[in-house]
């Protein structure tokens, strides 16, 4: 019940002695999943968050989706297991992205499809280094 790093440490600490097993065992029975780092495009300020709106509009009409939450960005649930992240910073002149998914070979689907979409906005010349 708290978003303290300390106190999940201590509790994740506790867990692995009443139950006398190592943390690699405790967390066995969850699935691996696969990630990108944050990764930061260039985008002016003016720009970043007509960008964010005009990419939501993109995923709704062009992309296969399960889910979309709006609420700081767009966070798009393509599958039961992979989603991807665009949002604008709010302190910097830059998009943030992030994507997850099961296996190495859904991460890459959905870098794909944020490539797509990326590539189809000309208002702005955005840097893109995956």
């Amino acid at each position: 019940g708290y978003d303290d790093g300390i106190y999940a440490s201590c509790r994740i600490l506790k867990i692995m002695d009443e139950s006398n097993k190592p943390l690699s065992v405790l967390l066995s029975k969850y699935p691996n999943r696969v990630s990108t780092n944050e990764i930061k495009i260039e985008c002016p300020d003016e720009l970043k968050f007509k960008v964010i709106n005009i990419l939501k509009i993109y995923v709704m009409n062009f992309v296969d989706y399960k889910k979309i939450i709006d609420l700081d960005g767009i966070r798009v649930q393509v599958t039961d297991t992979g989603w991807f992240l665009i949002r604008a910073s709010n302190t910097s002149s830059y998009l943030s992205l992030r994507a997850e998914g099961a296996d190495s070979d859904e991460l890459d689907k959905l870098i794909g499809i944020i490539k797509n979409a990326l590539a189809s906005i000309d208002i702005v010349k955005l840097k893109i280094d995956f």
